[in-house]
């Protein structure tokens, strides 16, 4: 009996070490499951790279149209809110025409080699005729007189050196019951190719400017490629009523 006695203040402070013991590695184990929890999120945070995954859809007003579009097309993170902008700034992949994705993130992250992404851009129309209607009254004073023979029947027009435009060459593919295609696209030099090389802008809306911007493998399929764009920038814009 004075042998359990003598043990029982032992007994205490090994009970009470031991549950200290105890709660201080619950604690770490919470504290190391939190940083586990925090660096997956700070990883695929950084991999988004400011990018989203997100499919809600934002309204943006500009002029006086709204254009409704998904969160993960939208480029900029500051611009993925309702409310007005001047400018709307968006990418797709072709031929899918999404946005960014767990599966399609190869391509927003450039190192798709079919280079299928499409930068676009909305804001109020500025000049009364688009890249087509600019054609015959603008480029043809200002190209080369004689093409050469581009991907899928379009025709390659040198721009005149004075013409503010001797890095880049016209394209054109002439359709039978539409405006003709045309492009102006950088030459590339030393066999390397920019991501988006070449550019067009159309009248959408009632009062909009579509630009967008693509890779010069791309124009193989310029007629469905041009359709699609038109097709999906005309969806998400709506008249103020």
């Amino acid at each position: 009996m004075s042998q359990i006695a003598d043990d029982l203040p032992y007994r205490v402070i090994e009970t009470s070490y031991a549950r200290k013991a105890l709660a201080a590695l619950a604690l770490l184990a919470v504290g190391t499951a939190a940083i586990s929890f925090g660096g997956e999120q700070l990883g695929h945070t950084l991999a988004l790279a400011g990018r989203s995954e997100e499919t809600r859809i934002h309204r943006i007003m500009i002029g006086d149209e709204v254009v409704a579009a998904p969160a993960n097309m939208i480029r900029q993170q500051r611009a993925r809110r309702d409310g007005m902008a001047t400018r709307l700034d968006l990418y797709m992949r072709w031929p899918e025409m999404d946005g960014y994705s767990e599966i399609s993130h190869r391509a927003f992250d450039n190192v798709d080699p079919d280079r299928s992404l499409i930068f676009m851009s909305l804001e109020s129309r500025t000049m009364s005729r688009d890249m087509s209607g600019r054609l015959e009254p603008v480029y043809r004073m200002l190209v080369e007189p004689h093409g050469s023979e581009g991907p899928s029947n379009t025709m390659l027009y040198r721009f005149e050196k004075n013409s503010g435009y001797g890095d880049e060459e016209l394209v054109v593919g002439q359709r039978t019951s539409m405006e003709p295609f045309v492009a102006r696209c950088l030459i590339e030099a030393g066999g390397t190719e920019t991501l988006t090389p070449c550019e067009r802008d159309v009248s959408i809306g009632a009062g909009l400017s579509l630009s967008y911007r693509f890779s010069r493998s791309l124009l193989t399929d310029w007629e469905k490629m041009d359709a699609a764009v038109i097709s999906a920038a005309s969806a998400m814009v709506r008249k103020l009523s």
